[in-house]
């Protein structure tokens, strides 16, 4: 998407995710337990709505540093993600090498990502080109919400 928009973008950021394949959803790469729950989710709540602490803890998105007050007023002020969000596979424009991209590594570190770079895992490989920095920001999943003043210099300090 960002490779379609590339007139309007200095850089790309990923902050603690990377790129999806073009035509595979999130979903595809969860566990088939998993998806069943979400697929159940989906079919009681026609979308599916921002999980509890505990949920998301349980599934490795770590909510570390996350003040309970404010984990709770964005829980309260979030919308359901809608099943076409989650189901479908997203849709890429050719990768730009003049665009310059950065993961932020926050729950994950980037010497794992390499690992997968090095490996040829699908979704990874991209990041060993040039354009592709990692950037360190051990928060656990949220940095905008347990470290903002980090995730700010860490944006601050790019390109």
């Amino acid at each position: 998407m960002a490779e379609r928009a590339r007139g309007r973008l200095a850089h790309l950021v990923f902050v603690d995710t990377g790129p999806l394949p073009d035509g595979v959803a999130q979903m595809d790469l969860t566990p088939p337990d998993a998806q069943a729950a979400t697929r159940a989710t989906l079919a009681e709540h026609g979308a599916l709505p921002m999980p509890a602490r505990a949920e998301l803890d349980a599934a490795g998105s770590s909510t570390a540093g996350i003040p309970d007050v404010v984990f709770d007023d964005v829980r309260a002020r979030s919308v359901a993600e809608p099943p076409g969000v989650v189901l479908t596979g997203a849709r890429r424009g050719t990768p730009d090498p003049s665009l310059p991209k950065t993961v932020v590594a926050c729950s994950f570190a980037p010497e794992d990502v390499r690992e997968l770079i090095d490996a040829g895992v699908p979704g990874f490989a991209e990041m060993g080109r040039p354009e592709w920095t990692l950037v360190a920001l051990p928060t656990g999943h949220w940095p905008m919400l347990s470290e903002p003043s980090g995730l700010a210099g860490v944006l601050g300090g790019l390109g």
